[in-house]
């Protein structure tokens, strides 16, 4: 990783970075599972701001470190990375994360602890002549758990007797 590290940095131009399929291959695969994505990866990647894809199977992310490439990287439309799908709190918290940000379709693979998501509406995902395409069948796989957009609860108005002193905002 420090070399692929090391040649986005120095090789590869900003603005001509569309896509990246990083895959970390480890003596044992239940490795990956439970290794961290490689620490200058994201930062690496947030100076892309052309990015349209970022596979990372290359070890399991923070929301932080997702939240940052969606912040540097408006253009991202597919991305999939590794999680705890175990802990639901970051499931959740991952979940509003990507619809905050326009992702309408969320996959968690529970078994491989991987997580995917796309905005299908997307006009450069919907051409026929994209590469993406073979990875949306990702999205109808029956092992996996496809998540509704969640419903959010309006927060209830706060009651104050009419002598309060307390003036609403």
């Amino acid at each position: 990783i420090p070399n692929v590290v090391w040649y986005l940095k120095h090789v590869v131009k900003a603005e001509c970075f569309l896509r990246i399929n990083l895959h970390v291959v480890h003596k044992h695969k239940s490795d990956l599972y439970h290794a961290s994505i490689h620490n200058e990866i994201i930062p690496c990647l947030t100076r892309f701001h052309n990015l349209e894809t970022a596979y990372l199977k290359c070890g399991m992310v923070t929301l932080q470190q997702i939240e940052l490439l969606l912040q540097n990287c408006t253009k991202v439309s597919f991305v999939g990375f590794g999680i705890d799908a175990s802990d639901e709190k970051q499931v959740v918290s991952f979940r509003i994360l990507l619809e905050d940000y326009g992702f309408d379709k969320i996959v968690v693979k529970t078994k491989l602890n991987w997580l995917i998501a796309v905005k299908s509406y997307d006009k450069l995902l919907l051409d026929p002549t994209r590469c993406i395409h073979p990875v949306l069948e990702a999205f109808d796989d029956k092992s996996c758990q496809i998540m509704s957009p969640m419903k959010i609860k309006p927060k209830p108005k706060m009651i104050m007797p009419i002598n309060s002193h307390i003036q609403p905002l």
